[in-house]
């Protein structure tokens, strides 16, 4: 369970983390499309976390020992991550040009 807290921490740290980085404007909108990356990692553990209280608060006595427990954790996918691509591909091909503009030489020469 620490390994799974800690875990749980570091996704926390990582979007406070995100969210303290000022990228230069070009890739704004990019960093503003990874905000939430970590949500589905954290509600997947909140759904483990869950599931063991559950079944801490099942009475032993009462239990049928033959019936198998089953359990489904659901992980939603990443939110913007088709439109994260796209911009990072548009920057891509801008790539030349804006760090020209940002560093006043060609760097490719």
């Amino acid at each position: 369970t620490q390994r799974v807290a800690r875990l749980y921490e570091r996704t926390v740290d990582f979007e406070r983390e995100s969210r303290s980085v000022l990228p230069p404007d070009p890739f704004q909108d990019l960093h503003e499309l990874q905000k939430g990356w970590t949500a589905p990692i954290r509600d997947g553990i909140q759904q483990l976390f869950a599931f063991l209280d559950r079944m801490l608060a099942v009475d032993l006595s009462a239990a049928d020992p033959d019936k198998p427990v089953s359990f489904v954790f659901e992980f939603g996918e990443l939110p913007h991550v088709e439109e994260f691509c796209a911009e990072l591909a548009r920057l891509e091909h801008q790539l030349p040009d804006l760090l020209r503009h940002e560093f006043g030489a060609n760097l490719f020469q």
